[in-house]
């Protein structure tokens, strides 16, 4: 009887490991423009490296560089889910622009949500998943050259 009780404990901690860690797998949709207004975003992204979301037209591109995914995730850590969700947006736009920079772009284009391989596009809100411990932002775009007479 006592095995057959400890047997059903382990049991039961397990699965309540497993619900907290897998458990809370929501998707929030939060303000790109909220996100780019943070004093993050004023810090950490390059204005030099123009960025498009979704269907938002760029100005002539020169050469098309190739299309790339970002996914990054962070801990929640006793902060609100919008503001660990902005800051992992933000860290992502930066890896994009990054990109960008390593492949002789001078801008990203058709930026859209990609979490868990679901395309969201918007030029209004990203895609951001939400769990117990951990926060994710995963997003796609294109690098690209625009003509330098264009660039605003």
């Amino acid at each position: 009887m006592q095995r057959k009780l400890t047997h059903l404990a382990v049991m039961f901690a397990l699965t309540l490991v497993s619900t907290f860690t897998y458990g809370k797998d929501e998707t929030r949709l939060y303000s790109i423009q909220d996100a780019m207004n943070t004093q993050e975003a004023k810090s950490k992204l390059d204005p030099s490296i123009k960025l498009y979301f979704a269907d938002q037209p760029p100005p002539s591109i020169e050469k098309s560089l190739g299309t790339w995914v970002t996914n990054k995730k962070f801990p929640l850590l006793n902060k609100s889910a919008k503001s660990v969700c902005e800051y992992t947006f933000i860290d992502s736009i930066e890896e994009l622009q990054h990109r960008a920079l390593k492949e002789g772009g001078n801008a990203v284009v058709e930026i859209e949500s990609y979490y868990k391989k679901m395309i969201r596009p918007s030029t209004e809100k990203y895609m951001c998943g939400v769990g117990y411990v951990a926060i994710g932002v995963a997003l796609r775009g294109t690098v690209v050259k625009i003509k330098e007479n264009e660039i605003k």
